[in-house]
């Protein structure tokens, strides 16, 4: 982590993408603070995952700080979970509605307490607020989400972790006054949040690799995970009987790119399965699906929620 006293300031003309920063308000300047380490454990059973993502950063200075971090997560995913963990102290969210999830969090940073406030912004962008961020200690946020896969016409489905904002377009004339959020870009009259959605760039100085450690599980009978493949990363890939483990093979990556696992779940009949797994708190879930035949001559193109898939959790639990 960077000294104190050589946290670089945001400068918004640097087009570097984000990767992995993290926005702080330090006597009313904004200052970038840098991400320690990423982890993302995904779980697949079907086309149904079951992702959990910690991101780990540190406050080098020696007062409490207020900070603001945008982040993706896959569009359209279910959020199930949320915990901010200070030291020893985890502090687990609940959902509101947002203005009212807004006054909570500003009564309880009033009050000298220690909370964080997540927000959705679109459905893959989400914000993360922390305030009372003791100096010195490590932060950790831990998010827990769900999503169903997408499957393409030639029978191939992805698992696909974005791990950045990517830049987007920003259409419109600026506003005057002051932005709503902290983004690099000004919010318009065509987007009138965008200084939500555009994170920091990568400020001068700062090394665009994290450790970035991403792990997933593929519940199947090894022969069902066909034409396994990830097309942007360096992988490590176990079997074992009633799975499939993938992880990258280098301990750092620069945040730039998204994680993007893709195989075979159809063949020339119709497929159907059910697979039973306990989670990592206990709980168990049976997963079911019917899955189309291949169609031979397509490219590929997806049918987005097109098949049947349905996941439970065990009577009683």
């Amino acid at each position: 982590m960077k000294p104190a006293d050589d946290i670089r300031r945001i400068d918004s003309s640097d087009r570097t993408l984000a990767a992995g920063r993290i926005e702080c308000d330090l006597n009313g300047e904004r200052s970038l603070l840098s991400l320690a380490a990423v982890t993302m454990k995904a779980t697949v059973a079907g086309r149904v995952s079951l992702l959990r993502v910690e991101q780990r950063f540190q406050n080098p200075h020696t007062v409490p700080v207020e900070a603001v971090y945008i982040f993706p997560l896959p569009g359209g995913c279910a959020v199930s979970d949320f915990e901010l963990k200070v030291g020893t102290r985890v502090v687990k969210g609940e959902v509101r509605e947002r203005m009212e999830a807004r006054r909570g969090y500003a009564q309880a940073k009033a009050e000298g307490k220690r909370a964080a406030l997540m927000e959705q912004e679109r459905d893959d962008v989400f914000t993360v607020t922390v305030g009372n961020l003791p100096p010195g200690e490590e932060i950790a946020v831990r998010i827990e989400c769900s999503d169903q896969l997408a499957y393409f016409d030639d029978g191939m489905t992805e698992l696909r972790l974005p791990v950045v904002v990517a830049p987007r377009y920003i259409r419109g004339t600026l506003l005057d006054g002051e932005p709503v959020g902290h983004g690099v870009a000004g919010d318009t009259d065509g987007v009138p949040d965008a200084s939500r959605i555009t994170p920091p760039r990568l400020a001068e100085g700062f090394d665009p690799k994290v450790a970035l450690k991403i792990e997933v599980e593929l519940l199947a009978d090894g022969e069902e995970i066909r034409d396994l493949e990830c097309t942007q990363h360096a992988v490590r890939t176990g079997l074992s009987a009633d799975r499939v483990t993938v992880r990258l093979s280098a301990e750092a990556e620069p945040l730039d790119r998204d994680f993007v696992l893709r195989w075979r779940v159809a063949s020339a009949a119709v497929r159907s399965s059910c697979l039973a797994f306990t989670d990592h708190r206990g709980v168990r879930y049976a997963a079911l699906s019917v899955v189309p035949p291949r169609r031979d001559g397509f490219l590929g193109r997806p049918r987005g929620r097109g098949t049947w898939s349905s996941c439970w959790t065990a009577p009683g639990r």
